[in-house]
């Protein structure tokens, strides 16, 4: 849905409903193309068939009023063409407790920074919204114990906890897995490509003890090493 997003300028400043170019009603999928003012443009589907056309307004607009849930290509004549997708309203939608999908959303690199959580930067947001939008009902996250508790004593639970709330807002739970363990528990220590077992076995089921306290309300399952 968003393999191409950068290939021509939309919406300078996206709303939330169409981020990504995911439009779910009642948005209508709409484009600003000032340069291709007067081209004519057709919007098909995933096999190939047209299902809309018409002339890029005066002002640059293309609106594709209509469409169902799928996945489109606006073609523009002589300009370009643009990916989006249009989906059920998710008000409206049908919940699957049990649903076969889910999605690696890589929220974990995005939480070991703090200043993706700062006012003005929507970086977990939009994504949690993406997943939301395409109806994910679990997603896969990791944290590095290393990261959260380097020594014995308090764990600062960093942006890792403030995901999976969020996450769990949107009625979407993650499954957990620690990638490394500290050295005073008997792990490697390091960051996030030294993924090890720690040998002090009362210190592990104290951190699951922990995790479970913790992120319990917004998690499937846990494991203890990726």
């Amino acid at each position: 849905w968003i393999d191409q997003i950068e290939i021509v300028k939309v919406k300078s400043a996206p709303s939330r409903s169409d981020f990504g170019r995911v439009f779910a009603p009642p948005s209508v999928p709409t484009f600003a193309l000032p340069s291709a003012a007067g081209a004519a443009w057709k919007v098909v589907d995933w096999r190939g068939a047209v299902r809309l056309e018409g002339r890029v307004a005066a002002d640059g607009a293309v609106a594709a009023k209509g469409l169902p849930p799928g996945y489109w290509t606006l073609a523009v004549e002589g300009v370009t063409n643009l990916t989006f997708a249009t989906v059920v309203d998710p008000s409206a939608r049908r919940q699957v407790k049990e649903s076969p999908y889910a999605a690696d959303s890589g929220l974990s690199w995005v939480a070991a920074d703090p200043s993706n959580f700062a006012d003005g930067k929507g970086h977990v947001r939009d994504i949690v919204d993406l997943l939301f939008l395409a109806g994910i009902r679990e997603t896969r996250e990791r944290f590095s114990w290393n990261d959260v508790q380097p020594k014995p004593g308090p764990i600062d639970w960093k942006g890792y906890l403030t995901n999976a709330k969020r996450l769990g807002a949107r009625g979407i739970r993650t499954s957990w897995s620690n990638y490394g363990s500290p050295k005073w528990a008997g792990g490697k220590g390091g960051g996030w490509g030294r993924a090890s077992l720690a040998t002090n076995l009362v210190a592990v089921a104290d951190f699951c003890r922990r995790v479970a306290e913790d992120f319990g309300p917004y998690v499937s399952d846990f494991e203890y090493l990726n």
